[in-house]
Order: structure tokens, then C-alpha cells, then sequence
């Protein structure tokens, strides 16, 4: 009875053992999956990285200066080495008809200009078994910035050739259209105006309208405080005053406006102006009086009286004309002969071409016999004119210039000087 039960005993034991066994292989087998899986993951993981990570938003401002170099298009996480071994291709670099490229700076421009032309274009980048073809942009955001803007205009009374626009000049890499917002501006009413100024690119940005105070004035107050110059150096007048002008009876000055310099504060704009621009009337208070102490001295008088001189600068005016096709050379006709090779039969004895003179040999021959001569004929190979070939030249024509207007220089008042230095 002990003996089965020991025997029992025993058979349990194995039975756990090979279940512990079981359950360990299929702990490691689990195991084993588990890992695979990760590594698998991590493999897939590394695969989907990219080792050419690009910058976001690659938009470039007209004008900006844009090298062809790895680092301009790839994240700034990228690793120097890695740059390094970037190859970069583009027709950029490649089509000289159309572009420009520095191949010591990198930079690139559009053919015979400073920038990248407004566009969208695209460069290639290599780097062991990635490659990437990367589009970036070049646009013009920016609006027209205003040169030396004029916040006050005098303008006389009647003035000729009158146009608003030539007082203002804005600049822009895609040129600037200035508009004038005009209101109830009338050149034969004295008065004062508001006016509204703005300038639009050519990719309709645009500055915020900035206001003018215009002001007509009479001829005796141009005369007086001065007219404001236009962008090219001309003050328009009224006829009756250009011609005083003209004759040396009067002098128009170019008056102190007050301008606004680019990104200045506006509360500094007036910095310039000088009281003779105002209407307002001069200080009307008299001198004071002496005191009356013992101080009998009269006020002391001035010691330099001004003298003077009127100032001018000389505004030189280009040419203008047109160009016209002028004809150098008439028509004409070219008459060419046409030869073509025959063969022809000549007399021996006098080397007469009977063929040309459509004569027998045989018969030729025997008249120089019977005048006792020998007889016969040979041929020979030779040149004749079959026909005439009539080529036209064409008249030719070549493009002159035409002087419409010389060139001309303006002298324009640019006001008084003193020789102490003093002006107005």
C-alpha cells in the first residue's frame, strides 16, 4: 500500500515538471515576439525619418538675395556633416539664358537684373539614397515707401502743366503708380486743399493714403514765400508770372516745405519748416523801450545788413525723339547667267566652231578643198549660256534715331544767399 502510494507521488511531480516547461517555453516564445516587434518597429521607425527634413513656408521676399545652398531649403536641425554631403541642382544654376548665378557666393538673379524675378521655382536635393525636389516661392509683399514726402504744397494761382503726381516719388523694386485723391482741388481758386496720396506696386501692395495740405496762392505771395519744386526740379507758374520770369522781371524761389522723411516720426516732420512758409503774419510786436534808469545808450544797431544774391541750380533735360526705319539701300535686280557644258565641232583647218554658226562640218570641209586646204573637223567641250537667272534684292532698312526735342538746360531759382552765409 505504501509502495502505490510513493509511485503516485512520484507521477505527480513529473506531470507538474513537464507542465512548469511548457509554460516556460511559451513565456519565452512571448517574449521573443515582444522583442522582434520592437525591432521591427524601430527599423520601420528609422526608415520613415527623413534625413532631408525641409524648412516650413519657404517663401522668399523680392528682392532678398537667395543663395542655392543646402542650408537655405533643410531644417536647422540638420547636421553639418550631413550639409555638407547635400548635391543641389537646379535650372537655376544651369540655364544662363534666363538666370544668373554666382557660383562663388551662390546667389542666383533673374538674366541682367539685381533680384529673382516674382515666381515659383524649384531646386533638387540629393543626399545618399533620398532625394527631394523642393518648390519655393519669391514674392513681393511690401508696398512703396515715399521719398522726402511733402505733407504741404504751395502752388500758384493758374499755374501751367499742373499735375500732383510729380510732387511725390515712391520707391519699389516692382515700381510704384502714385494716386491722388484730389477732392474738391480747383489750381483757379486760392485757398487750401486736403488732398490724399497713395502708391500702389505692381502686385497691389500698397501704402496707407497719407494727407497733403495744397495750398493756391497769388502771385504776389509766390513771389514772396517761394512755390514748392516738383521731383525733377521744375516749379509750375502761371503764364503771366513765367513770363516775367523769363524777361528777368521777377524771381521765383523754391519754397521750404515741410516734408516727411521715410520711417521718421510724424511729430518730427515739421523739424524742417521754417516760419516764412506760414501765413500767419510776422511778429508785429515793436521793440521795447529802454528803461528808464540811467542807462541813456541807444539800442545798438546791427552790425552786417544782408545783401542778397539770388541763387540758381541748372536742371539739364534729355533729349527726346523717336526712332524711324530709314532706308539705306534701294531696291535692285541681279541678272546671273546660266552656262551649261555642250559639245561643239570645230573645223581643223581654221578652228571655226561650226556648231555655234550651225554650219555642216562635212561641208565646211570641203570647200577647203577644193581650195587645195586639208580637210576635217574635231570637238571639243564648251561653255554656253542657256539662260539668265533674275535675283531681287530687297530695299534694306535700318532703325535711326530722330531728334524730336534737343537736349536743354533749365536755370531754376533755388533762392537767396548772403555772403555771410545766411539764406532764404
Amino acid at each position: 500500500m505504501e509502495n502505490q502510494n510513493t509511485n503516485n507521488s512520484n507521477l505527480n511531480k513529473d506531470e507538474k515538471q513537464k507542465k512548469n516547461q511548457k509554460r516556460n517555453v511559451v513565456l519565452i516564445g512571448l517574449a521573443l515576439l515582444v522583442c522582434a516587434g520592437a525591432g521591427i518597429g524601430y527599423a520601420v521607425s528609422n526608415n520613415n525619418k527623413s534625413t532631408l527634413p525641409l524648412k516650413e513656408d519657404l517663401i522668399f521676399e523680392y528682392g532678398e538675395a537667395i543663395k542655392l545652398e543646402p542650408k537655405t531649403f533643410l531644417s536647422n536641425d540638420v547636421e553639418e556633416n550631413v550639409l555638407s554631403s547635400v548635391e543641389l541642382t537646379s535650372d537655376l544654376m544651369s540655364n544662363a539664358e534666363k538666370y544668373t548665378f554666382d557660383k562663388k557666393k551662390f546667389t542666383v538673379t533673374s538674366k541682367d537684373k539685381k533680384y529673382l524675378d516674382v515666381g515659383e521655382y524649384e531646386v533638387s536635393l540629393k543626399y545618399s539614397k533620398e532625394s527631394k525636389d523642393v518648390p519655393f516661392e519669391v514674392k513681393d509683399t511690401k508696398a512703396p515707401v515715399f521719398e522726402d514726402f511733402l505733407t504741404e504744397i504751395r502752388i500758384e494761382q493758374n499755374a501751367e502743366d499742373v499735375d500732383l503726381k510729380d510732387y511725390f516719388k515712391a520707391n519699389d523694386l516692382s515700381s510704384a503708380e502714385i494716386t491722388i485723391d484730389k477732392q474738391d482741388f480747383d489750381i483757379k481758386k486760392k485757398g487750401k486743399y486736403d488732398i490724399s496720396v497713395s502708391a500702389t506696386d505692381k502686385y497691389k501692395n500698397t501704402t496707407e493714403k497719407k494727407s497733403v495740405v495744397v495750398k493756391v496762392v497769388d502771385s504776389k505771395d509766390a513771389k514772396k514765400n517761394g512755390l514748392t519744386e516738383t521731383v525733377d526740379g521744375k516749379i509750375p507758374m502761371s503764364k503771366e508770372t513765367k513770363e516775367k520770369v523769363d524777361k528777368g522781371e521777377t524771381t521765383i524761389k523754391k519754397s521750404e516745405d515741410k516734408v516727411e522723411k521715410p520711417n521718421s516720426d510724424k511729430n518730427n516732420s515739421n523739424s524742417n519748416n521754417n516760419s516764412n512758409n506760414s501765413n500767419e503774419k510776422p511778429n508785429s510786436d515793436k521793440p521795447s523801450k529802454p528803461n528808464n534808469d540811467n542807462n541813456t545808450s541807444k539800442p545798438s544797431e546791427p552790425s552786417h545788413k544782408h545783401k542778397w544774391v539770388e541763387q540758381f541750380k541748372t536742371v539739364h533735360h534729355e533729349e527726346k525723339g523717336h526712332y524711324e526705319n530709314v532706308m539705306i539701300a534701294d531696291k535692285w535686280i541681279e541678272y546671273k547667267p546660266i552656262y551649261e557644258t555642250q559639245e561643239h565641232s570645230f573645223c581643223s583647218v581654221c578652228h571655226l566652231d561650226l556648231t555655234a554658226n550651225n554650219i555642216v562640218p562635212w561641208k565646211h570641209a570641203e570647200e577647203h578643198m577644193l581650195n587645195g586646204e586639208a580637210g576635217g573637223h574635231y570637238t571639243d567641250s564648251v561653255l554656253v549660256q542657256v539662260g539668265t537667272e533674275e535675283i531681287v534684292h530687297e530695299a534694306v532698312y535700318e532703325k535711326r534715331w530722330i531728334v524730336d526735342k534737343p537736349a536743354w538746360d533749365e536755370k531754376v531759382s533755388t533762392g537767396f544767399k548772403c555772403e555771410c552765409g545766411a539764406t532764404k
